[in-house]
């Protein structure tokens, strides 16, 4: 699980982009 900027993001909304959430 790569954890980016938006690692946390990734967690908690149903998007599987590396760090790439809006």
């Amino acid at each position: 699980m790569e954890e980016g900027p938006f690692g946390v993001a990734i967690m908690q909304v149903p998007y599987m982009q590396r760090g790439r959430a809006p």
